[in-house]
């Protein structure tokens, strides 16, 4: 779709298992919103390492991202 926060409301509400960026271009205004979606649902988030999504509030700072509704597919994918 090439809006990741919408493709992480997908994996939210179950429509999608996963959503993966790994290239370091998601800012915190990309990412804030749809990653407390995320996770209110249960699912997780991660940086594209594997990491959990740590970043800080500006907009310099440039992540990727991996959206999971199961930590066990995250672990296949890394």
């Amino acid at each position: 779709m090439g809006a990741a926060s919408i493709e992480m409301c997908l994996v939210a509400s179950g429509a999608a298992s996963l959503y993966f960026m790994p290239r370091d271009v998601l800012r915190v205004t990309d990412l804030a919103a749809s990653s407390l979606i995320v996770r209110e649902a249960g699912g997780f988030v991660y940086d594209a390492h594997g990491n959990p999504l740590d970043m800080p509030l500006n907009l310099e700072k440039r992540s990727g991202v991996i959206a999971a509704s199961n930590p066990k597919i995250v672990g296949e994918l890394i």
